[in-house]
């Protein structure tokens, strides 16, 4: 898609998603991506992922250009709570946060336990729940906790 400015790619369909064998923690996960047509601003594609050269997965995809705007501005979110995932270890969850917050947007993180530091550092000013998904009762004080202070999450 290079050569093609002020879009970002936005999935928008998958096909004949194949899963051959598992992917370990610890391996090294190639992507590959082949550019079968282009529609308008749709592209369709096939792509591939792999481990030592042993294909993992197949799919066919289709992605949209949306305006950066669009893609990110989160238009019609209004004041709303949105809970965000993942934020200490994962570039995309910490990007979600910050373009919430700074549209103004309440959100309440949950990272694993021992990264509520990093996210309290990273959003100063977010709510901050803290559970290990693996225990069935901290999901239940997790969902008690936010529906306390939050009775209704918008996403």
């Amino acid at each position: 898609m290079t050569g093609v400015g002020g879009g970002v790619p936005v999935l928008g369909r998958i096909n004949n998603a194949k899963f051959k064998h598992m992917v370990k923690p610890g391996d090294t996960l190639e992507l590959e991506a082949e550019l079968v047509e282009v529609m308008g601003t749709a592209y369709f594609l096939k792509g591939r992922a792999s481990v030592q050269g042993k294909t993992a997965a197949t799919v066919e995809y289709a992605v949209t250009l949306a305006r950066i705007e669009v893609a990110y501005g989160f238009p019609g979110v209004g004041e709303q709570d949105i809970s965000v995932f993942g934020v200490a270890t994962r570039r995309a969850g910490y990007f979600v946060g910050h373009v919430l917050t700074e549209q103004r947007r309440r959100c309440l993180h949950r990272p694993e336990p021992g990264e509520e530091g990093t996210v309290s550092k990273l959003f100063p000013t977010a709510d901050i729940y803290v559970c290990d998904v693996e225990h069935e009762e901290e999901i239940t004080r997790l969902a008690q906790d936010v529906g306390q202070k939050h009775p209704k999450i918008h996403g």
